[in-house]
Formats: structure tokens, sequence, C-alpha cells
């Protein structure tokens, strides 16, 4: 447990938590608070409604002067108020009767309004009754009013202290029974709501931390993936918020990686492959050119071995031999330089069945021609053309057994010229077909050149 508040989602979710149960908190707090400020104000409004009715009513007699003196007594039509009705003061009953039930005396008791003179005793009251909040009765008398909340006779009622226009000052009050039953029902609602709004933060905590959370366990995963090298993992995009334009970020950043991974990666293999073919072109070169080497070094040995007259088929051998390894160097050089870019080629209109009737006349070998009787014009480098044909003609005289036949064609197929050498040699196997156009690339390495 103790990991798991320490790892991002954990502190998140206790965040999360925290803060939505202070929401929820706070906002039953308010809920509460309202509800007793409003019960509080109604209970005040009462409170001066009562003074305000009691002022436009029968007025108590000034102090001093017996109540009689300046009260009508009633008429059959008109009932004096009472102290239930808390319209202005009761009138001096000959004997007031008690309730029978004590509860109903005490609220009557509260109901009743107090008169109290300057010297703090009360006028027209009922037996046992006392002023409701004494502390409020000199600055009622001074002209001020006073609402104050005082426990009488084990109750908690709400007193208005108020100056008399007679004179004296005037005391009412209200239970605070209905305002503390509902303090009480908002504190146990509230100490409910604790642990509810607790529970509630917390598995919304959970749920808003995994929605969260989720696109970043995916580019973790799409990262930690990309570390081991595969960069194929994309993150799901959804609506337009931050997070998606970051998911987005995060496929262009795998994208453009993956595809330089793949230019890196094409790069080194055309890098390795070119290394390899310097390696066979080393190769082959030193064979080709070790061939023509040997064959001078046997004729001027036999030469200076020999009587003098053996010195012309000696020479013979060597410049037939020389002029092999010139032609084989300026291939190579052709080569070298079509590697570094700078073949010249000049693009000319040229009739193919020259260039084809030249090769074969320049290798004087017995090839069948097949040409057609109108020209066949291209838009090529002469020199080079007859180098293509000229190493056809070469490749197929190396591999044609001797009294076979080799046959060169010349068509046109569509707008392409097609030249074709067939030979009757000892052929090329599939395996071997995709190889053809490599440098120096043999059938069997270990064949000598005259094979």
């Amino acid at each position: 447990m103790s990991s798991f508040f320490r790892s991002f989602r954990g502190r998140l979710v206790l965040w999360s938590t925290a803060v939505l149960a202070i929401s929820l908190l706070s906002f039953g707090f308010a809920i509460a608070y309202t509800n007793l400020n409003q019960l509080s104000a109604r209970i005040d409004r009462e409170l001066e409604d009562r003074a305000r009715q009691m002022l436009r009513g029968p007025s108590p007699p000034p102090p001093g002067q017996p109540p009689s003196a300046n009260r009508q007594p009633p008429t059959a039509n008109r009932q004096p108020p009472t102290a239930i009705d808390g319209i202005g003061p009761r009138p001096i009953q000959p004997s007031p009767q008690p309730f029978d039930d004590p509860e109903m005396e005490r609220m009557a008791s509260i109901r009743s309004p107090r008169f109290i003179q300057a010297d703090g005793e009360l006028i027209e009251a009922r037996p046992g009754d006392r002023a409701f909040d004494p502390t409020t009765i000199g600055p009622a008398l001074q002209g001020g009013i006073r609402l104050t909340s005082v426990t009488w006779n084990g109750e908690r009622v709400r007193v208005l202290s108020m100056p008399w226009p007679q004179g004296g000052a005037l005391q009412l009050a209200r239970p605070l029974r209905e305002y503390d039953e509902l303090a009480a029902l908002e504190t146990r609602t509230m100490l409910t709501l604790i642990p509810l709004a607790l529970l509630v933060a917390g598995v919304g905590a959970l749920v808003l931390a995994g929605t969260i959370l989720a696109p970043l366990e995916q580019m973790r995963i799409a990262a930690s993936a990309m570390g081991e090298g595969d960069l194929s993992h994309r993150l799901a995009v959804r609506g337009d918020d931050e997070v998606a334009q970051l998911a987005r970020s995060f496929n262009d950043m795998a994208a453009k990686l993956e595809k330089a991974f793949q230019d890196n990666a094409a790069a080194y293999t055309a890098i390795a492959e070119a290394f390899d073919q310097q390696k066979r072109f080393t190769a082959d070169a030193s064979h080709e050119l070790r061939t023509p080497l040997t064959r001078i070094q046997l004729a001027t040995s036999s030469a200076l071995d020999g009587p003098p007259e053996g010195f012309r088929p000696a020479l013979e051998t060597a410049h037939s031999a020389t002029t092999s390894m010139g032609r084989l160097v300026r291939q190579l050089l052709v080569l070298s330089q079509a590697d570094a870019g700078q073949l010249a080629s000049r693009k000319e209109r040229c009739d193919l069945r020259l260039t084809v009737s030249d090769s074969v006349n320049h290798l004087a070998l017995p090839v069948e021609l097949d040409l057609p009787d109108r020209p066949i014009d291209v838009l090529g480098d002469p020199d080079h053309l007859q180098r293509l044909c000229s190493n056809l003609l070469e490749n197929a005289d190396r591999h044609t057994p001797r009294g076979k036949s080799i046959r060169i064609s010349l068509s046109v197929v569509g707008n392409e010229a097609l030249i074709e050498v067939v030979d009757e040699g000892i052929g090329i196997s599939s395996d071997h077909l995709p190889h053809l156009c490599e440098r120096f690339y043999r059938v069997d390495p270990a064949r000598s050149r005259e094979l």
C-alpha cells in the first residue's frame, strides 16, 4: 500500500480524493450553514413582527399607576388579548388559572412578553415570571435593541429586548427547539456524509486516475517497445484535447524514428553490400590480372632458358597477355568511373545493326547473325552499346563447347529494341539467375577463366 501511494497513480488518487472530499464537505457545510442562517433569520423576523404588533396594540400602564386606571373593562364584543396570543400585555386576571400540562404552562410562560420597569421589576407578570435575559435590560432601557440566545428554564430561547414607548423595556422570546433540532440533524447528516464523501471521492479519484493515466500507460508500453527496437507501436487518438494532441505528437515522433531507422538500416545494408562487392571486386580483379601475368612470366622464363630462336614465340605470348591485361585494366577503369559517377556518356542516334555487326567482327567469333533489313535507330552511346554486345558474345563463347553454335539477333518489340544472344552452352541453374547482373559473379568460383 505504501508503494502505491509513493507512485504517481497513488499520489494522483490521494490528491484527487482530498480535493473531491473537501469540495463535497464544503458544499455540505455551506448548505447546512445557509439553512441554519435562514432559520435564525426567520426566528428573528417572527420576534420583530410580534414586537411591531404589540406596538400597535394596547399599552401597559405607566410605571407606578394601577393597571385599571387606564384600561377599559372588556365588553361582550371584545375579548382581551391573552399571553398566548402575544398581542400586547396580558390584563390582570383575578386569579389566573395555571395549565394542567406543565409543558403548556412552560410554553405559555415563554410566549408571554415581559414589560420591565427601570428598576428591573416586571409589570403585570404571571406568577413565577422573570426577565428572559437580564443582561440586555440596561441597553434596552437606554434605547437599544438586542437579539440574544439564552437558556431559560432549561430550554434555549431567542430573546428580543427593546425600549417600550410608554417607558420601560420589552422582552419577547421564542423557543429555539426547531433551530436546535435542525442543527442536530445537520450535524448528524455531516457526520454521515464525511465517510460517504471520502468513499465517493476515492472511487471517483480511482476512475479519474485510470482515465487520465490510461494514455500515459499506453505511451509507456510503446516507449518500452521502442527501446527494444520495435518502432511499429502507435497510440489510439480519441478526441481533440491535450492528451489527444500528445498522442498525435508521440505517433508522429514514432513514425519519424521508424523511417529514420529504416533509412539507416537500408544505408547500412547498402554499405555492407558495397563492402562485400568491393572485396569480390578486389579478389576477381586480382584473379583476372594473375592469369596474363602468369602467361608473361612463363613465356619470358622459357625464352630465357631456351635458344635465342625461341624469343619470338615468347614475345608473341607476352604481347597477347599484355594486350589482354590492358583491356582488363581499361574495363576496371570504366567500372571505377561508373561507380564514382564520372563515366562520360554521350547520347546520339545510332543504328543497332551496325553496333552488333562491329562487335561480331571485332571479336572474330563464329556467330550467326539475324539482323532485320531496315535500320534500328536508338538514342545512346555507341561505345557503351558495343561494349555491351561484346561482353555478351565473349561470355557465350567462353561457355559454349567447340562445334556448338552461337546466334545473336536484333528485333523490335513495341517501342523497344531487343538484342538476344542464344548459345548451346551448359546453361545456368535458376538459383544463380538473380545474381547474373552482379559484378564478377561466378556460378562456380572454383572454375578457371578458360572454363
